[in-house]
């Protein structure tokens, strides 16, 4: 982390010394050449595989895949390559449960309960809560004995994966402390399709993807909660 870190922190200097150089900015082939030679180190020690887009106002410096989608096969990344969202996915909640507020479906202080009335304690649990990882909700994918290898042989539903972490013991009093919660952000999803006639995933394609004009990216968990 602290090396992806670095080179973002490189990566600036280089386009900050173009600014500095040029009054309009423009692509420069030396600078993304020195960002494609860094990001390529990495890649060939094997601590980086994807895609990537460096920009600067409106003037694309770099646009290039990285390693392979498919080590097997060997399918190299590219521009278009589609990536599982993991947990980029939380934004795109986050961004759904505010057009929920917005439309006066939900508030941040509604409880649990109000959506799940059997929740253990739902009662003292908030929306906000549940964003903000203030919960104290066990996070199912850390914390418990979660395997992932069998959650993609066997997708579930929403409803089961909440059935997995709900009975567990909070970690502390809600509000009180801090701690990444999976968990949480699953009730989230849940919470969104209980406000709206479809399920999360097609109010994310509907209601941003389509709506941004995003043709590349796709929501996919019809088939249940698999990864």
């Amino acid at each position: 982390m602290k090396k992806l870190i670095l080179t973002f922190v490189v990566i600036s200097g280089f386009l900050t010394s173009c600014n500095q150089a040029d009054t309009v900015p423009t692509p420069d082939p030396a600078i993304a050449s020195r960002i494609d030679k860094l990001i390529t180190g990495y890649t060939e020690e094997g601590e980086f595989s994807g895609s990537v887009l460096i920009a600067e106002k409106g003037f694309v410096v770099l646009n290039k895949g990285y390693g392979f989608a498919d080590y097997e096969r060997e399918i190299p990344n590219t521009p278009h390559t589609q990536f599982s969202m993991g947990s980029v996915t939380k934004l795109f909640t986050c961004a759904a449960i505010r057009m929920e507020a917005d439309r006066g479906a939900l508030t941040q202080d509604d409880t649990l309960a109000k959506y799940i009335h059997d929740y253990p304690r739902g009662d003292e649990i908030t929306i906000s809560q549940l964003l903000n990882h203030t919960s104290g909700i066990v996070d199912l994918f850390n914390d418990l004995d979660y395997d992932k290898p069998s959650y993609r042989a066997d997708p579930i539903t929403i409803e089961e994966l909440i059935e997995r972490f709900k009975y567990e013991p909070l970690e502390f009093d809600p509000g009180t402390q801090y701690d990444y919660s999976n968990s949480g952000y699953a009730l989230l999803a849940y919470i969104i399709e209980q406000t709206n006639e479809m399920s999360y995933n097609e109010y994310i394609e509907k209601k941003i993807f389509t709506t941004l004009e995003m043709s590349d990216s796709v929501a996919d968990w019809d088939k249940g909660f698999s990864n």
